[in-house]
């Protein structure tokens, strides 16, 4: 595998290098850079990518083109908004908790397929994905067109808290996946599903 790609500025994650342009893969840790990060404020960077409307009662209300959240079987269902997720993460998380969410980005330059058709296949991947590797996910859609950014592609962001969620909360970490060479377990991943029929 090559090098990791330097920190781009303003990212809470290395980006991981691969043969496929249109994915990234990459951890968010506890701290890059002396600088601390914590669940929530990820995952709300993602859903949240316009602006800053409404007060607090609109702080989880998300502003990308869709969200959704992914849990494994066997779950329970406080945790179906991302609040829940990301709340429950951090409450069990303890000193020197080094891995908080990985994180994959889907592209489509130039998409041809209608948004509803990309959103159902990224939606079906992360949900066959997450349930074979007991991890919650939590999906943003940003379509930068419909916000006025010209020259960038849509893409779809897959959240996964580090750690395997279980019936009472999240269990053991995942060091196969929260690595570098988890973005070969993905890529690979993505490939295959993109191939079916």
């Amino acid at each position: 595998m090559a090098r990791k790609l330097p920190p781009i500025v303003g990212m809470d994650y290395v980006a991981i290098p691969g043969t496929n342009p249109n994915l990234s893969f990459g951890v968010i840790r506890r701290e890059l850079k002396g600088r601390v990060f914590h669940t929530g404020e990820a995952v709300l960077r993602r859903l949240r990518p316009v602006g800053n409307v409404g007060g607090a009662d609109q702080e989880w209300v998300p502003t990308c083109h869709r969200a959704d959240i992914l849990l494994p079987s066997g779950s329970e269902d406080r945790f179906k908004t991302a609040k829940a997720l990301c709340s429950t993460y951090e409450e069990q998380a303890f000193h020197g908790i080094k891995d908080l969410l990985i994180v994959v980005t889907l592209r489509f330059p130039a998409a041809a397929t209608p948004l509803h058709e990309i959103w159902e296949d990224v939606r079906a991947f992360a949900l066959d994905f997450s349930r074979s590797r007991q991890v919650a996910s939590i999906l943003a859609m940003h379509v930068p067109a419909l916000a006025g950014k010209s020259g960038r592609a849509l893409h779809v962001h897959i959240l996964m808290p580090a750690r395997k969620l279980e019936r009472y909360g999240f269990g053991e970490f995942l060091p196969a996946l929260a690595c570098d060479k988890g973005r070969e377990i993905v890529e690979r991943a993505w490939a295959e599903h993109s191939t079916r029929p």
